[in-house]
């Protein structure tokens, strides 16, 4: 895999095989899992984007190995080949996703392989304010659709932003003392089936492997 001069390497892609699809979901209609997924059954990805990531983007596998002849090498990699990371599990091996603006976000190859069964997932995001319990206000809502790891990796730096004091400035200059934030989430995977979360958005992060906030 590697020629021991610490070179950068392409993984061609391979086309996934077929799955076998799922029933689609079925919620309860007027409730706010029915409403985002009828948003994101109707989205629409870019030319670039597939296989869940951004083309235009291009993110680096690093793997380390007891050889010592080979310390590290890194490879450049797109859509990725699946059996190539399966081999790498476990070891001491990561993906560094590119979140833009020269910035990359480190995920493990079990987390990376499970983001892959994801096609496209939204998110919606309010940011909730008040002074001393009273007078509830949403200082700031969102909804997202995410269809790409590249654009996964932007959201979760962006967030971890905002729980570090962005929301409580936020909050502050709208002269409010103190702020929560809600997520609901839904995720449609390849296959067809659903998964939603509510919360703070740890509960996805913990069951894709990623670093929590």
């Amino acid at each position: 895999m590697a020629n021991g001069n610490n070179d950068f390497y392409r993984l061609i892609p391979k086309l996934r095989l077929p799955e076998k699809k799922k029933d689609p979901p079925k919620f309860k209609k007027g409730g706010w899992k029915h409403w985002l997924y009828k948003k994101l059954k109707n989205w629409h990805s870019s030319k670039f984007v597939d296989v869940f990531h951004f083309e235009k983007r291009e993110n680096i596998l690093i793997a380390c190995r007891n050889d010592p002849e080979v310390l590290f090498f890194n490879k450049r990699i797109g859509r990725g080949t699946i059996k190539e990371l399966t081999k790498l599990v476990g070891k001491d091996a990561f993906v560094l996703i590119d979140a833009y603006d020269k910035t990359y976000l480190e995920f493990s190859i079990k987390s990376y392989l499970k983001l892959m069964k994801i096609d496209k997932m939204i998110i919606s995001f309010r940011l909730r304010a008040n002074n001393d319990g009273v007078e509830i206000v949403d200082v700031y809502e969102r909804e997202e659709v995410i269809d790409n790891i590249n654009d996964l990796a932007r959201f979760i730096n962006y967030h971890r932003q905002g729980i570090e004091g962005v929301y409580e400035i936020q909050s502050n200059c709208c002269c409010y003392t103190d702020y929560e934030f809600r997520m609901r989430i839904v995720v449609m995977k390849t296959d067809g089936s659903c998964e939603t979360y509510k919360g703070d958005m740890n509960d996805f992060m913990k069951a894709y492997d990623i670093y929590p906030f």
